[in-house]
């Protein structure tokens, strides 16, 4: 089994394999030698482990204990071998909510939220002083190679831009669209655009030429997949169920159809030919996880009640699979956070679920716990 990493109930990260859970994150709380005289010390909150491209080192947020909003929050490197944590950024004011490694493994970007807008951060591992690449929100964003990807709103209007680390940026041509995360596959560089008041998937090649491939209505989604890229979009927007997915082949740009079944979220699983989707069964009132093949078959897998923060990783689902995927490198497992239908959350404590798809059976519980994801590559 693929090394997951879990976001447990104490509020710290923990590494689970097959040997069992391993603790990584550490704080004075934690340490009983380092509490000693002091009992009432309290312990950090962390959250959104994300593993680096090598799988040794996690990068983390941490939250001050308690509710003094004069101690920094932190992103923190963890390494893998339990013995190493670097703080790598401290921000006083504005809370980081989400982070990402470059495909190297030598930086790292994050948002930061206050009580106006977001802003991107860029975090480097060599120490140098970081750098702030986007202001503003919405902001959604993909890494590629050494640029950043960036479709924001940034206090005016709106722009998909590509912000280079060595060079100079580059302003895609055209009026952005729906806001979604843009994405860097097959030497292009995939957004929505609006054009003549309709919005339409676009892909610009490495030329600066930008070839509209289809229209497309309401919030949209795109997720990588191997050779292709998986599309969806909810015509009722934010808040609503993606009604349609299509697969797209990135040298053609020709699509096809997978499923009309609506859905909360989607996610592929390249080596099998299939995707991975999370819906509403408003019969038992739960989430479910389906698979659907190509030819369109959809197969139930799972029945669950969802923990806040996987319910919160699902509103944005496109772009913590970039970074924080449910689905394990080789597709064969899931990984998800909650409860199962019928139990009391205010009783039982919340579940770390795997589910094997290949045996077919059910989801097994790993171990307690609130959030866990796999590495994503």
């Amino acid at each position: 089994m693929s090394t997951i990493a879990v976001v447990g109930l104490d509020r710290q990260i923990h590494l689970a394999r097959a040997g069992g859970l391993k603790q990584l994150s550490m704080d004075v709380g934690a340490d009983p030698l380092l509490r000693w005289g002091r009992p009432d010390v309290p312990r950090s909150a962390w959250s959104w482990p994300s593993f680096s491209p090598d799988q040794n080192k996690l990068a983390c947020i941490e939250l001050p204990a308690g509710e003094d909003l004069a101690d920094p929050a932190r992103i923190q490197v963890l390494h893998a071998d339990g013995l190493r944590q670097q703080v790598l950024f401290e921000s006083h004011g504005r809370v980081p909510i989400y982070c990402s490694w470059s495909p190297a493994g030598t930086h790292i970007a994050v948002l930061l939220q206050d009580e106006e807008e977001l802003s991107l951060t860029l975090l480097s591992l060599d120490g140098s002083p970081p750098r702030e690449l986007e202001a503003g929100g919405p902001l959604f964003f993909s890494w590629s190679d050494h640029e950043v990807l960036v479709h924001a709103g940034s206090g005016g209007p709106k722009r998909v831009v590509l912000h280079r680390l060595a060079d100079e940026d580059i302003l895609l041509d055209g009026s952005p669209g729906a806001f979604c995360v843009p994405v860097a596959l097959g030497g292009y560089l995939w957004h929505v655009r609006r054009q003549d008041g309709l919005e339409h998937l676009v892909r610009t090649g490495p030329d600066g030429q930008t070839e509209t491939l289809r229209s497309v209505q309401g919030l949209v989604a795109l997720v990588p997949d191997g050779d292709s890229l998986l599309l969806g979009y909810a015509p009722d927007g934010s808040g609503s169920p993606y009604q349609k997915i299509y697969r797209i082949d990135l040298r053609s740009g020709l699509s096809s159809q997978l499923t009309d079944q609506p859905c909360l979220a989607f996610y592929a699983l390249p080596t099998r030919g299939e995707i991975a989707t999370v819906s509403i069964d408003p019969l038992r009132n739960c989430l479910a996880w389906h698979t659907i093949d190509s030819g369109g078959v959809t197969r139930e897998r799972a029945a669950f009640w969802p923990s806040r923060e996987f319910l919160w990783s699902l509103q944005f689902f496109e772009q913590f699979a970039l970074s924080h995927p449910p689905v394990d490198p080789r597709g064969e497992r899931l990984v998800f956070a909650g409860h199962r239908p019928g139990a009391d959350p205010h009783r039982s404590p919340g579940q770390v679920f795997v589910l094997d798809l290949d045996s077919g059976g059910p989801a097994r519980s790993l171990c307690s716990g609130s959030f866990a994801c796999f590495p994503s590559v």
